[in-house]
């Protein structure tokens, strides 16, 4: 839902390595409900490899307490957003995180955006 401007073949190589390369590597946190996952986490250090909040709890305050686990947990968070993603960017500037670059990604043909969060700014 979030990335509609990325090819399927895409999104299925990215799940791939999701699941196979970044999570192993993680620190993860899940927010259940009623066990159900509604969303989760992954940090990879202070670097957010992923924020997914299920479509039937979002808005509710999920990616909140996720993004809040996060910043308890470090100072300081980047991470890397598609220009495209507007949705993301706007949840991300309620937490205080700006834009430290813009790189143009060769795989999707697309803007990305690395945004950084510092405790305190």
């Amino acid at each position: 839902i979030a990335h509609p401007f990325l090819s399927d073949k895409f999104l299925a190589q990215e799940t791939i390595n999701m699941r196979r390369l970044f999570l192993p590597k993680s620190q993860t946190w899940v927010y259940e409900d009623d066990e159900r996952i509604a969303g989760f986490i992954c940090l990879l250090d202070n670097v957010v490899g992923g924020i997914f909040v299920h479509p039937d709890w979002q808005r509710k305050g999920v990616g909140k307490l996720l993004m809040d686990q996060a910043r308890s947990v470090h100072d300081t968070l980047e991470l890397e957003v598609f220009k495209a993603n507007y949705q993301a960017i706007t949840f991300y500037n309620k937490y205080g995180f700006k834009v430290a670059s813009e790189r143009h990604d060769k795989a999707t043909n697309q803007p990305m955006l690395k945004l950084s969060y510092k405790k305190g700014e």
